[in-house]
């Protein structure tokens, strides 16, 4: 029986996500002048034409391994930062949203760490993420400026404590080297929430035991 158009297109973007993993996997590792087209097909699974069919160039590719991810992140970010709840609630599902993102995304955290290492070479790529923590930052401030008024978060340059925190979150990843179920992060997550209330913990967040 004939695949339905919704399967065909099911199958397709199963097969570009399988393609930008291999990718991403192998950037990350031997970066992009030592990557092939030719090994990121062999690790998708896929032949060497199969992969333009998704992605026109290697740039391309390396570009939306990028920057596509990043993307479907701040999306993600900036709804659970406008959701409801008190500053410190919102603030604490933001860092859990982005600690569990960047422990279980070792590769891809590796390769956006390879692109600002190399910014003079991809500058673009670079400039864009640094915008993403830009507007991240732009986000969170407003939201410690109210936690500070309501008493939740320690007094300070608001703008200074989201740099000081997104300082941290950008380091984590090459500190905390295990698996995402591995209880260290859960510690990381407490250490990250300290930056905004020193006195932080589950026994004096809002609604805590």
């Amino acid at each position: 029986m004939p695949r339905t158009r919704e399967q065909n297109e099911k199958i397709r973007e199963e097969r570009r996500a399988e393609i930008l993993t291999a990718a991403t996997d192998l950037f990350a590792k031997d970066g992009f002048a030592d990557t092939s087209v030719s090994a990121v097909a062999k690790a998708a699974g896929v032949s060497h034409g199969t992969v333009f069919l998704y992605f026109p160039t290697k740039e391309e590719l390396f570009r939306s391994a990028v920057l596509e991810r990043l993307l479907s992140w701040e999306a993600r970010y900036m709804q659970v930062l406008s959701a409801d709840g008190s500053p410190l609630e919102r603030i604490e599902r933001f860092v859990r949203q982005q600690v569990r993102d960047v422990a279980a995304q070792e590769s891809y955290v590796r390769l956006v760490h390879y692109v600002l290492g190399l910014r003079s070479r991809f500058p673009d790529l670079a400039q864009q993420i640094f915008g993403f923590s830009s507007r991240q930052m732009a986000a969170l401030s407003p939201i410690i400026a109210e936690g500070q008024a309501l008493g939740q978060i320690a007094p300070g340059d608001p703008r200074g404590i989201a740099v000081t925190y997104f300082a941290w979150l950008n380091g984590a990843p090459l500190v905390y080297l295990t698996p995402p179920d591995d209880p260290t992060w859960e510690y990381a997550v407490g250490f990250a929430m300290r930056i905004f209330s020193p006195m932080y913990s589950s026994a004096t967040k809002p609604g805590g035991a």
